[in-house]
C-alpha cells in the first residue's frame, strides 16, 4: 500500500536521487540548458528547505519504507499588487515519481494530496510549469484538469 505524508530532513537523499531522474530527462530534452546528472538542490540545501519549511514537500512511500515520489510546493502569496486582485497559489514546482513506478497511480496520489493542500491554504488556483518535450507529465496534467494560461515562447539565435 502506497500512502502520502510530508517530507522530513530524513527524506533528503532519496529525493535527491529522484530529482536526478528529472534532470536526466531534462537534460535528454533539452540538452543546451540542463546539466546532464544534476540536481536544482543539493543534499544540504533541502535539507534546510525541509527544516525551514520553505517548500511544501510531500512524499509517496511504500509501507515498507520505499520512496515513490515527490512533489514540490510553494506558497504564493499576491497581496498588496497595482495590478491583480489578492490571491494565493500554490506552485507545483517539481513532480516526479520513481522511474520503475510510473503508471501505478502514486503521481495520482500525490497530486491529490497537493489539490487538498492548496484547498486547505485558501489557495485560488494550483500552477505549475512543465516542458513541451515532456509529452508524458503534459498528458498527466491535463487529465487532472490542468489547461494552459500563458505560453512561454523563445527564439533560439
Amino acid at each position: 500500500m502506497t500512502f502520502v505524508r510530508k517530507a522530513t530532513k530524513e527524506d533528503a537523499p532519496e529525493i535527491i536521487r529522484l530529482l536526478r531522474q528529472i534532470s536526466t530527462l531534462h537534460s535528454v530534452g533539452r540538452p543546451e540548458i540542463f546539466k546532464p546528472d544534476s540536481t536544482k538542490y543539493t543534499e544540504q540545501e533541502l535539507t534546510e528547505q525541509i527544516e525551514n519549511k520553505k517548500l511544501i514537500i510531500f512524499v509517496a512511500e511504500e509501507e515498507a519504507g520505499t520512496l515513490l515520489g515527490y512533489a514540490i510546493c510553494i506558497l504564493r502569496d499576491y497581496q498588496n499588487n497595482n495590478v491583480i486582485h489578492p490571491h494565493k497559489v500554490l506552485y507545483l514546482d517539481d513532480l516526479c515519481v520513481d522511474e520503475e513506478k510510473r503508471g501505478k497511480k502514486v503521481g495520482q496520489l500525490l497530486m491529490d494530496v497537493v489539490e487538498a493542500e492548496a484547498a486547505a491554504l485558501g489557495c485560488m488556483f494550483v500552477e505549475l510549469n512543465v516542458w513541451v518535450f515532456n509529452k508524458r507529465a503534459i498528458g498527466f496534467y491535463e487529465r487532472n484538469g490542468f489547461s494552459p494560461r500563458s505560453i512561454r515562447m523563445e527564439k533560439k539565435l
